[in-house]
């Protein structure tokens, strides 16, 4: 009787479900984080503690999980990892957020990418506004000449 009520506590603070992708959305997250980091799809699946495959894995890993709510068992089974694998990995990549100044850099970029990031407040924030101004405008011009 003891555990059942556990469940149902637990289920009261159960996190957001994941947002199930399909393997095309997957792909192109892989793409992403190729962009950023060099590492593609299958040397990311490698066995092996090259610190750039390590760096690339990991941030794999935090995307899908902040901001597509997988849980670690699904992570894993994606990495073919065990859960606790993953719980690490995740550990280290804060620790690395606060102490790696390239690898924030890195993980910032793909941040931008995703276009997840925070935006920037103050001159950055205005600089970035004309960038996108700037890139609009050039699309239009493209589609136009394309037409």
């Amino acid at each position: 009787m003891g555990a059942r009520r556990g469940l149902q506590m637990t289920a009261k603070y159960r996190r957001t479900a994941p947002i199930m992708m399909n393997s095309a959305i997957l792909d192109r997250l892989y793409a992403k984080v190729y962009k950023v980091t060099g590492i593609n799809k299958e040397q990311m699946h490698k066995r092996t503690r090259l610190r750039r495959h390590v760096v690339a894995r990991a941030m794999m890993y935090s995307i899908l999980r902040e901001f597509f709510f997988y849980t670690y068992e699904m992570i894993g089974e994606e990495f073919g990892k065990n859960h606790a694998t993953i719980l690490h990995a995740l550990k280290q990549h804060k620790v690395d957020l606060q102490n790696d100044k390239l690898y924030a850099t890195m993980y910032n970029n793909l941040l931008i990418q995703l276009q997840m990031a925070p935006e920037p407040t103050g001159d950055m924030g205005e600089l970035l506004k004309e960038m996108r101004d700037l890139l609009a405008r050039r699309k239009a011009i493209i589609i136009d000449d394309y037409l």
